[in-house]
């Protein structure tokens, strides 16, 4: 189950940065929507006008992630002492990897259909000094061992707005979602004090993982300030976890079919294992991509 941690949509100084500037982002993009609703209803037409070239009826946007992937898991040894790894320590995960992702949405009225697709792969390799057991697999690492995690997440949300930019110069409102979370995850002991070997543990499956969230939408000039969150829990027989998604970002349109996007996207979860427990684990960082709209 290492292998596991690393797919866990990472550490608490992390996620406490990235849900504070989420939350500070969202309570400053609500803020300003009441106050821009208030504005709106004394602006003439015209005025309703330029806040209605916002909306569209079908937008897509294809999206680089840089991810970051942090987070500790603890788990026990043969003599029952106990083990911590540090996913962006002890194996291997430096690095920011480049991951894409991307969304598709009809809007009518108040309502949206998304579909948002990601898909993570990434493998690394690093000294280990360690004994523990996985699904029944004794390990007793003294050397390297390789870790790969493979994850395509497919995520259906609908979204209904109490407000319409036309009307009231932003949106805002509740989601609810439920993602197709297929997870592929391997653990390959490649040395024992230098002597290869191929002992490995391995996990292949996919989760339906219901979401239910928020979401805001505030327009300023050219530029649309946006914010989502959403909540999960999802039981595998084998673990449960709760978490978050989070997205924080602003759209610059320069032209009326055409943006540009930029801002912060995180994946947070907490996981219980029968004897195992992994700790605040993320996947987060900055992303940027292009958004077409009709």
């Amino acid at each position: 189950m290492v292998a596991r941690v690393l797919l866990t949509l990472a550490t608490r100084r992390h996620v406490g940065k990235v849900l504070a500037v989420g939350i500070v982002c969202f309570l400053a993009i609500t803020s300003f929507a009441w106050a821009a609703g208030e504005t709106k209803r004394s602006e003439t037409s015209d005025k309703k006008d330029k806040y209605s070239a916002h909306d569209y009826t079908v937008m897509v946007r294809p999206t680089a992630w840089l991810v970051f992937v942090e987070g500790k898991y603890e788990t026990s040894g043969p003599r029952d002492q106990s083990l911590s790894l540090k996913i962006d320590g002890d194996l291997g995960y430096k690095d920011p990897y480049p991951t894409f992702s991307g969304e598709a949405r009809f809007r009518w009225g108040r309502h949206d259909f998304s579909i948002i697709g990601m898909y993570f792969d990434q493998s690394e390799n690093a000294p280990i000094n360690a004994s523990f057991t996985i699904g029944g697999k004794d390990f007793d690492i003294g050397g390297v061992a390789d870790t790969e995690a493979t994850v395509t997440d497919i995520n259906f949300r609908y979204g209904y707005s109490f407000f319409e930019f036309e009307e009231d110069g932003f949106r805002l409102g509740p989601t609810i979602a439920v993602s197709y979370t297929d997870l592929s995850l391997e653990l390959t002991e490649l040395t024992i004090a230098g002597i290869p070997t191929g002992t490995q543990a391995s996990f292949d499956d996919t989760l339906p993982i219901p979401t239910i969230g928020v979401s805001a939408e505030v327009p300023y000039g050219n530029f649309l300030f946006s914010t989502q969150f959403g909540a999960f829990y999802f039981d595998s027989g084998n673990f449960e976890g709760l978490g978050i998604r989070a997205v924080v970002g602003a759209i610059w349109r320069p032209y009326d079919h055409v943006g540009i996007f930029a801002g912060l996207k995180a994946i947070y979860v907490d996981l219980e294992l029968k004897n195992e427990v992994i700790d605040d684990l993320t996947f987060w960082g900055p992303a940027v991509g292009l958004e077409f709209r009709f």
